[in-house]
């Protein structure tokens, strides 16, 4: 396997939400898929496909950047 690229993933407290409508990773303690995107808008969790999350996330992170290849994908 390949490393392309490495990232450190910084958590912050649910306490303290992001900026309304930036989507971002939440941690959901317990959750089948306890990491996942979503975003906060007015006081709400919800997933990226706008419903409101079921249970409360505890800890949120920035979106990473993502690789950085030497060359670009050739699509087809």
């Amino acid at each position: 396997m390949t490393v392309l690229d490495q990232e450190t993933v910084k958590w912050y407290s649910a306490d303290a939400p992001p900026d309304d409508e930036t989507t971002v990773l939440v941690y959901v303690p317990g959750a089948d898929e306890p990491v996942w995107l979503a975003y906060y808008d007015d006081g709400t969790w919800l997933d990226v496909s706008g419903f409101e999350l079921v249970k409360q996330p505890t800890a949120w992170a920035p979106m990473p950047a993502g690789a950085v290849c030497a060359e670009a994908p050739v699509w087809p």
